[in-house]
This record gives C-alpha cells, sequence and structure tokens, in this order.
C-alpha cells in the first residue's frame, strides 16, 4: 500500500461524500432525469469528477477481494433509509482503507468520522433535524452527531461543532441527553445550544435549564440566560449570554463591538478553507449583523470599514493582516 498521505481540500471532502451519495441513489432505482442530475453534477467542478474516478478505483480494488467480500463492500442496503445506506456505504469505505490506496487514507481523519455520524454538515451548511419524539435540532457549520434513541432514553452525542437543541413538549418520558467530550447535559424542558470545542464544552441555556455532569460526578445547573464553560474537571462561572447567540440559527453572525480578529475567527467557521488573522487586528472593534451565507460579502464589508489588508492566496487560503 502507498504509504504516502494526501492531503485533501475542503472541497474534495466535499466531492467524496457527495459521490458516496450519488453512487447509493444510482445503485437504486434510476431514472433518466436523475441520471441526467448526476452527470449535471458530475460536470459542476473537476472535484466531483476526481472523487468519482476515486470511488471506480475503489471499486476496481475491490474485484481483487475473494468471494462476495468484493460484491458486499460497495453494495447499499437498498432497504435502508437513504441517510443510513450512505452512511453504511462510507462505513465500508472507511473499513477497506487498509487495502485502499493513499487517495483514501483522508477517511482516517475526522472529516471522514464527520460523514459516518447520523447527521452532519459541511463547512458553511446550516441545517435543521426533527428527531423522532419530535424535538428539533440545528446543526451549525460542520457538525455532526449522532442519535441513540433507546427505550430508556434519548441520547446525542455531539461528535463535532455546535447544534442547538428544541426539545420536545411531549411527555415522552424517557431521559434527554446530550454527551460531549467533557460531560453529560441532561436538559429540563428547554432549548439551549452546545458547542464541541478541542478541550472544552461551552452550553448556552435560552429557555429553562441544563443540568451538567462531570465524569468525577461533579454537577452544576445552567438556567436560562446564561452560558457555561466547563471542561472534563472544572466548571467554569456562568456568564450571560451576549446579544445574537443564536443568531447562526437564522444564518446571522450577530456581533457587538467584538474585536475585529475574533470576529474574523468566528467568520472562519463559515467559510472552506483557511483564513488567518493576524492578532494585530484585536485593536480594531466591529460591531453589525453579518450574512453566513455570503463570506466574501462580510470579507468587503471589513476592507471597507478598517485600514486592513487582504490577500487571497486562493478561494481556501485568505490572509488578513493590517494595512
Amino acid at each position: 500500500m502507498n504509504s504516502v498521505v494526501a492531503k485533501l481540500t475542503p472541497q474534495q471532502y466535499k466531492a467524496l461524500a457527495e459521490a458516496s451519495q450519488w453512487h447509493v441513489e444510482l445503485t437504486g432505482e434510476s431514472t433518466s432525469q436523475k441520471t441526467q442530475a448526476w452527470q449535471n453534477w458530475l460536470s459542476t467542478q473537476p472535484e466531483n469528477q476526481w472523487a468519482w474516478q476515486q470511488l471506480e478505483k475503489l471499486q476496481q480494488q475491490l474485484k481483487q477481494l475473494p468471494g462476495e467480500l468484493a460484491f458486499n463492500s460497495l453494495k447499499p442496503d437498498t432497504e435502508a433509509q437513504p441517510a443510513n445506506a450512505r452512511r453504511n456505504l462510507l462505513k465500508s469505505i472507511a473499513g477497506i482503507g487498509v487495502i485502499s490506496s493513499s487517495s483514501w487514507l483522508a477517511w482516517q481523519y475526522s472529516p471522514a468520522r464527520l460523514m459516518l455520524a447520523d447527521h452532519h454538515t459541511i463547512t458553511g451548511e446550516i441545517r435543521e433535524v426533527q428527531l423522532s419524539d419530535g424535538s428539533i435540532v440545528m446543526l451549525n457549520s460542520a457538525s455532526a452527531i449522532n442519535v441513540d434513541f433507546s427505550p430508556v432514553e434519548r441520547r446525542i452525542n455531539l461528535q463535532q461543532g455546535e447544534i442547538m437543541i428544541s426539545t420536545s413538549p411531549n411527555h415522552d418520558i424517557r431521559p434527554f441527553v446530550v454527551q460531549t467530550r467533557q460531560g453529560l447535559l441532561k436538559p429540563l424542558g428547554t432549548r439551549f445550544s452546545v458547542q464541541q470545542q478541542k478541550d472544552r464544552t461551552i452550553l448556552s441555556v435560552f429557555e429553562h435549564q441544563v443540568k451538567v455532569s462531570l465524569p468525577d460526578k461533579q454537577q452544576t445547573t445552567c438556567t436560562a440566560g446564561n452560558q457555561l464553560i466547563f471542561t472534563q474537571t472544572t466548571f467554569a462561572s456562568l456568564e450571560p449570554l451576549v446579544e445574537g447567540a443564536d443568531g447562526w440559527v437564522q444564518q446571522k453572525l450577530i456581533i457587538n463591538d467584538m474585536p475585529l480578529d475574533k470576529f474574523l475567527d468566528q467568520l472562519a467557521r463559515y467559510r472552506p478553507g483557511v483564513m488567518r488573522a493576524e492578532p494585530e487586528l484585536s485593536k480594531f472593534h466591529i460591531s453589525g449583523t453579518f450574512d453566513l451565507t455570503d463570506t466574501d460579502q462580510a470579507l468587503l464589508a471589513v476592507s471597507r470599514l478598517f485600514p486592513v489588508s487582504i490577500t487571497f492566496r486562493s478561494r481556501y487560503w485568505v490572509i488578513v493582516r493590517p494595512a
């Protein structure tokens, strides 16, 4: 096996996920309209053609496997729901990575885990998911969750990113819990958001309250109008929510007197690729409401408001520094 690790762009990650989705759809009942839609997708951009080629190469490699292993590895479950069939396909791809070419090594990294989740969004995407109990989950940009509803509890595991949850008003007696890497959250009939960062969780409560338990059994409660940051061992003090903290649900970034470098860090969450803001930009402060579906427009506003230099090395590499 080739041991060279290929560094894929965000667009290539996206194309790989879309290629797997098309494989699932075309393997099922195919129509001329669906085939035409696939061909349109294929011709949209070079990354899509590349991703489909990788899938075809993988299928060729599988033909070398013995028995039905090759046939079953990329054969979707036609009885499964489309989302589950896609997830099963991606699991198959990831599972046979040990025999695949270096083009597929990217599945071993976090973007693959994101795509293997029950529900996920790509960078810049915000999406609503309605759970079987009627609860609503909004997934922020580049976020992923697994949902495990059993006879005894309703559990959401936040794999990556940020979610907003509005628990169902029905009288389901099963406990509703959210698991992060730092602790377990138990909402009490509420609306709240949870953001998973590298070594901490940020909880923001907009209605009622949420009880939080750490691995060492420490517990506390965050009430409406407050934010709680915690690690695996420590709770920070409650802080009041800032205005517009839930603006992302409406695809808006609402900020008030925020250091410019921090604003750009927030904006970067919704833009594929890399956007670097020099620390010196902290001397400038910005306020306003910005459309998260058009980060180019937000950058244009920054260039007009402040004496800064914005360098586009490519669509996916932006550097902002003082002029």
